[in-house]
């Protein structure tokens, strides 16, 4: 006689309403063996929470400012050991190894294996493939070819940063 367990799936989340960017990944629950990383700066609306073990991300919450969701992921999926980037890691990918504070850098460092697209897991090297090898000049075009952006569009900005350095 088997007990049904609960499974835990480890599903990157954005939430799309008018007005409120909400990210969200992994585990949150506490534990003596975690440990938070926050940065709240509510005049700017903006909530920043990374839950550690062993160095490395388990759980983020982003809340107004997400465009950091897919790098949060990709260290988290690549289980990446973050105590070197300790001090800035919850500033973004942009902070990270005295980089210019440039959005479209920190989306060409991603690595093409980076997932861009949640809802139809499209990663950066299939998107910026996409526009190179066939020419696509159009956000419709990348949807059409690609999926990414097709469906509920919270990564449309994701896309937009790719076309214009691809």
């Amino acid at each position: 006689d088997e007990t049904a367990a609960f499974v835990h799936m480890d599903t990157p989340t954005k939430l799309k309403v008018t007005g409120i960017d909400l990210f969200s990944l992994g585990d949150f629950a506490d534990g003596d063996d975690r440990q938070e990383i926050v940065l709240r700066d509510a005049s700017a609306g903006v909530y920043k929470r990374l839950v550690l073990k062993d160095d490395r991300i388990i759980g983020t919450v982003l809340y107004g400012e997400t465009s950091d969701g897919a790098w949060f992921n990709d260290l988290k999926k690549k289980q990446t050991d973050i105590s070197q980037m300790r001090d800035t890691l919850i500033f973004g990918q942009s902070y990270q190894g005295g980089a210019p504070l440039d959005p479209m850098a920190a989306v060409a460092a991603l690595p093409d294996d980076a997932e861009i697209c949640g809802c139809n897991g499209v990663c950066k090297g299939k998107i910026t493939s996409a526009i190179a090898g066939k020419g696509l000049t159009s956000l419709d075009d990348v949807r059409a070819h690609t999926k990414a952006s097709a469906s509920c569009g919270s990564c449309t900005g994701l896309v937009e940063k790719l076309m214009v350095l691809t």
